[in-house]
């Protein structure tokens, strides 16, 4: 049975998660590509649902490479999944 969660946060908190994971483990980890903010063109929906699907991957490899690091600071809130 695979883990399921449901987020509910802007973009702006991803990426705040990501800068803060980069500036402070990023020598350590290799963080996954993050989306960016703006894709080409305007939000329409059909680009809002593709970034959100780019920010479900992020935090899936987010989350795997926490897995399998010990030094990910996310590594015990994780290794009990």
């Amino acid at each position: 049975m695979e883990d399921c969660w449901t987020l509910f946060r802007r973009y702006k908190r991803f990426w705040e998660l990501h800068q803060y994971m980069k500036h402070k483990y990023g020598k350590k980890l290799t963080l996954p590509y993050f989306p960016p903010k703006k894709l080409f063109g305007n939000m329409s929906e059909r680009l809002v649902e593709q970034r959100r699907k780019m920010l479900e991957v992020y935090l899936i490899e987010l989350v795997s490479v926490c897995r399998r690091d010990l030094s990910c600071p996310l590594h015990r809130s994780v290794s009990g999944l």
